[in-house]
């Protein structure tokens, strides 16, 4: 299925009359292996495409590995049938206000790590974050933050994302969506019942 809808649409309106095209849960032991094979191939498609990549590793990775997981923090897989298209880690962190007015004390669902498979015809980190958006639309917001202006530049138009570079630190770049509910979105992409809801934030 190709990606043709908007945050309005899933908002509101009949629901499609059309198959359920993601299913996203915790990550699973099963998962292990899919989920750093899609690492791999992200990694080398990047290369190819000269974008570039991330310092320090990928918290993905790091999740997967029960001895050096990152405190606090959940790893999400986005599967189409029995295909892994997507990993995302998030933690929840105060809300980080550059140009934005957010309350003090606001929290926000930090997205660390995204990965999707560059097969996908879809956009799968857009189903992703649409996913979070809604999932904990309690908090105020979505944000990520990477160093590379390029890479920001395509997760704010891939992702759905407001960008703003830090005036104090040109080289970071700040990503944020506001969370939405969004009461259509269950028919294109399901998830555990009861939904995970936070207290409660799974850790990997």
């Amino acid at each position: 299925m190709l990606l043709a809808i908007t945050d309005d649409e899933l908002a509101g309106g009949d629901s499609p009359s059309v198959p359920v095209s993601y299913f996203v849960q915790p990550v699973r032991h099963d998962d292990r292996q899919p989920v750093t094979d899609l690492v791999k191939a992200r990694t080398a498609w990047m290369r190819d495409q000269s974008l570039p990549l991330e310092p320090g590793g990928r918290p993905v990775l790091s999740c997967l590995s029960e001895s050096s997981a990152i405190r606090g923090a959940q790893l999400w897989v986005l599967y189409e049938g029995t295909v892994p298209r997507g990993a995302a880690v998030t933690s929840l962190a105060p809300a980080l206000d550059v140009q934005w007015r957010q309350q003090d004390g606001d929290t926000s669902l930090w997205i660390l790590d995204m990965v999707t498979d560059p097969d996908a015809d879809d956009s799968p980190g857009r189903w992703m974050t649409w996913w979070l958006s809604s999932t904990f639309h309690r908090f105020t917001v979505v944000s990520a933050v990477t160093c590379s202006e390029p890479l920001a530049r395509k997760m704010a138009d891939l992702h759905v994302m407001d960008l703003r570079t830090d005036a104090r630190q040109t080289s970071t770049h700040l990503l944020r969506r506001r969370t939405r509910h969004a009461p259509r979105l269950h028919t294109f992409v399901a998830s555990p019942d009861p939904v995970i809801t936070v207290p409660g934030h799974p850790r990997c």
